[in-house]
């Protein structure tokens, strides 16, 4: 058989076909299948992207997430608890957001988007 026999569940020796194992496909069984270009192949929890391996798919969590290790979900980082974490200009506060963070510029002073200040 011509199969690529880690990728193959059998092959028939006098046809010679590969039945291919999950996450393969083609004539030896040499192709990776992107699942990630069909919705109805990979199944990612929310907050989170599919992501191709060879034979199958990952779920990475989005930027500005986590995943949590008790719940295998995606959870939003609170940047503004970590000072090293966001860039706000001097005369702001740091306001978390679902997968991001806004710099609001407190009371008396109004945002210079071109310069990035609260002045």
């Amino acid at each position: 058989c011509a199969c690529n026999m880690s990728n193959t569940l059998s092959c028939d020796p006098t046809s010679g076909y590969c039945t291919c194992k999950s996450g393969w496909q083609g004539s030896t069984c040499n192709v990776d299948v992107n699942e990630c270009l069909d919705a109805t192949k990979y199944n990612c929890i929310p907050n989170s992207s599919c992501n191709n391996t060879l034979g199958g798919y990952e779920c990475l969590c989005l930027q500005g997430y986590y995943k949590n290790t008790n719940t295998s979900k995606c959870e939003d980082i609170d940047e503004c608890i970590d000072k090293n974490t966001y860039k706000c200009p001097n005369n702001s506060t740091c306001v978390n957001t679902d997968g991001a963070y806004l710099c609001n510029c407190v009371d008396g002073y109004f945002k210079n988007d071109t310069l990035n200040i609260c002045q």
